[in-house]
């Protein structure tokens, strides 16, 4: 139905009858003004300002060797902008990497923890007798643990 589409630059509705309708969403506008400012905001977002660093200084390196040994100006500064992609997309993916696992690591003692706090709720004491949880947060037997 073409009536009921939203239009999201200016965000207007169109109702059933064709008028136009003025959305004051505070979620929406918020959405538009994040979405302006993201590339301004690059100290905020996790794994960016790691990824440029690592992005410029792999640019210059790889355009300054290939310099070296060709002494063709315009074909390292092609080499050193590849350079600045590649480190750059590296970097950035081996960061989001790492903070994925270690999201997965918080959520995984979150639960450990839950576990714990439901057992004591009901009055077993906390962990089982033969269970220990370790610094790489993994349960293992008292036996495997030299306790």
């Amino acid at each position: 139905d073409r009536g009921s589409r939203v239009w999201f630059p200016s965000k207007m509705s169109r109702s059933g009858n064709g008028d136009k309708v003025d959305l004051h969403d505070p979620m929406m506008e918020e959405y538009q003004e994040r979405k302006k400012k993201w590339y301004l905001d690059v100290k905020n977002t996790p794994c960016a300002r790691s990824a440029l660093v690592h992005g410029i200084l792999g640019g210059v390196a790889v355009g300054l060797l290939y310099f070296a040994r060709t002494s063709v100006v315009r074909r390292s500064c092609d080499f050193a902008v590849g350079g600045f992609v590649i480190a750059s997309l590296a970097s950035w993916e081996i960061c989001r990497f790492g903070r994925a696992k270690q999201r997965a690591d918080v959520k995984k003692t979150v639960q450990v923890l839950n576990t714990i706090s439901e057992q004591m709720a009901e009055g077993n004491g906390g962990l089982p007798a033969t269970t220990t949880v370790i610094a790489d947060r993994s349960p293992t037997s008292e036996s495997e643990s030299g306790l």
